[in-house]
C-alpha cells in the first residue's frame, strides 16, 4: 500500500530541550489520516526513545484524548514520545465488525504510523506501547493480538475485547496486559455484554495465552481520597512467560473515566494515577533488549533514499573498497545480504514487507548503520 507523508507544526518549541507538540498526516489506504505528536523535553536523537500510542474513545478525538488524559506531563517526566492518532469518523475498527476483518484497516494504519514517526525520530523499536480510553482500549487489545511484531505491551482504560477479537487473536508471544475499569461503568460494563467480554474474562484469556502459573494476588489499595466516590482493588498475576505480567485495577464504584484525571466526567478515582501506573508498567515490559547487534558500534550513517522507499533503495556512503552489506528487519532477521558490496548505488526492495529495516555496512571493522521504512 502507498502512503504519502505531509508534516506541519501545531506548536513549535525552539530547542529540543523543551517539549514539542506537532501534528502530522499521511495518506493510508486512500484516506488522509492525521495525528498529534508530543516529544518530551531533552529528546536526544542519538538515543532510542520509547513511544506510546494513546488512542481516543468512540466519538472523541486526538485533541480531546490528549487533554482529558493529561498524559503529556507524565510522559515528559518518563522520557516518552506520545502520539495521539485520530480514528476515522471518531472511531477505531476495534473488533466489532462482521465479518471481523472488514472495514477500515486501523491495524495497518497504526503500524504505518509507528513507521512514519520512526523515520523522523529515534524510536526504540523494543519499547513501542499502546494505551487508550474505551474504544481506544479495545483497539489496544486488537494491536496486542495483531501487531505483536511492534507492540511491546498494552494498557486499556475502560476498554475490553470483543468476542470476535478473542476468537481471532493471532498473537503467538506472551504480552504484558493492564486493564483499568470501573465497576459502575455504564458505557463498557465491567461484567461485559453479549458482544464483548468481561474484565475478568479478559484476565483469564491472557492468563492462558501467556501461560501464567503464579498465584494471583488481590489487594485493596489505600483509599487516599475518600471523597472521590471510589476505591481501587489491584488484581495481579506476576508470573507469566517471557517475564510478562497481568494487572487489573478494579475501580470499585468508578464510572467510565480515566483514573487520576483532573477533569471530572463521572466518578473518577484519585487513589491512583492511570498515567503513572501505565508508564511504570510499560517501563517494566520492553519487547526486547534495546542494545541489539544491529545497533552496536555505530560510527556514522550511510545515506539511504528515498525514505520511505517503495521499490529501489539508493545508497550513498563515504566508505571505500569492499564492504559486507546486511539488511535486518525489526526481529533481527537478515533479509538481504551482500558479502562483496562495492559501492553499488541501489538495492531492489520491492519484495520486502512494509515496515522498518536497518541497513548495516561493515568495512574494515567499521559498522555503519542506517534506518529506512519500506512502504
Amino acid at each position: 500500500m502507498k502512503y504519502i507523508f505531509t508534516f506541519f507544526f501545531f506548536a513549535i518549541s525552539v530547542k529540543y530541550t523543551a517539549a514539542q507538540t506537532t501534528t502530522g498526516s499521511f495518506t493510508w489506504d486512500g484516506v488522509l489520516r492525521d495525528y498529534i505528536l508530543h516529544v518530551p523535553p531533552g529528546y536526544n536523537a542519538s538515543e532510542p526513545t520509547p513511544l506510546v500510542l494513546n488512542l481516543h474513545g468512540y466519538t472523541s478525538n486526538a485533541q480531546q484524548q490528549q487533554f482529558y488524559s493529561g498524559f503529556d506531563s507524565d510522559a515528559d517526566t518518563a522520557g516518552y514520545i506520545v502520539v495521539y492518532p485520530n480514528g476515522i469518523a471518531n472511531a477505531w475498527n476495534s473488533g466489532f465488525n462482521v465479518p471481523y476483518y472488514s472495514g477500515v484497516d486501523d491495524v495497518g494504519f497504526l503500524s504505518a504510523l509507528i513507521d512514519t514517526i520512526s523515520v523522523d525520530y529515534n524510536v526504540d523499536a523494543c519499547r513501542v506501547f499502546s494505551t487508550g480510553m474505551s474504544n481506544g482500549g479495545f483497539m489496544s487489545y486488537r494491536l496486542a493480538c495483531e501487531l505483536e511484531n511492534k507492540i511491546a505491551a498494552v494498557a486499556s482504560v475502560t476498554g475490553s475485547m470483543t468476542d470476535s477479537m478473542m476468537y481471532y487473536c493471532q498473537n503467538t508471544r506472551a504480552i504484558a496486559v493492564m486493564e483499568m475499569h470501573g465497576t459502575a461503568d455504564n458505557t463498557v460494563p465491567y461484567a461485559g455484554t453479549t458482544v464483548f467480554t468481561s474484565v475478568d474474562e479478559n484476565f483469564d484469556f491472557w492468563t492462558t495465552h501467556n501461560n501464567c502459573t503464579g498465584t494471583v494476588t488481590t489487594v485493596d489499595l489505600l483509599d487516599t481520597d475518600p471523597l472521590d466516590g471510589a476505591t481501587v482493588t489491584k488484581i495481579h498475576q506476576p508470573s507469566c512467560d517471557a517475564s510478562t505480567e497481568l494487572i487489573t485495577f478494579r475501580i470499585n464504584g468508578g464510572a467510565h473515566t480515566w483514573p487520576g484525571a483532573s477533569f471530572n466526567i463521572g466518578v473518577t478515582t484519585q487513589d491512583i494515577s492511570a498515567n503513572s501506573e501505565i508508564l511504570r508498567f510499560f517501563n517494566n515490559h520492553p519487547k526486547c533488549t534495546t542494545s541489539t547487534s544491529v545497533q552496536e558500534n555505530t560510527l556514522q550513517e550511510v545515506l539511504v533514499f528515498p525514505n520511505p522507499v517503495e521499490n529501489t533503495l539508493t545508497l550513498q556512503s563515504s566508505l571505500t573498497g569492499k564492504s559486507q552489506l546486511l539488511i535486518y528487519d525489526l526481529t533481527g532477521k537478515i533479509v538481504y545480504q551482500n558479502e562483496d558490496y562495492k559501492n553499488a548505488s541501489s538495492i531492489l526492495v520491492d519484495t520486502f514487507s512494509s515496515g522498518i529495516y536497518y541497513l548495516k555496512m561493515i568495512n574494515n571493522h567499521k559498522n555503519v548503520i542506517s534506518k529506512f521504512v519500506k512502504k
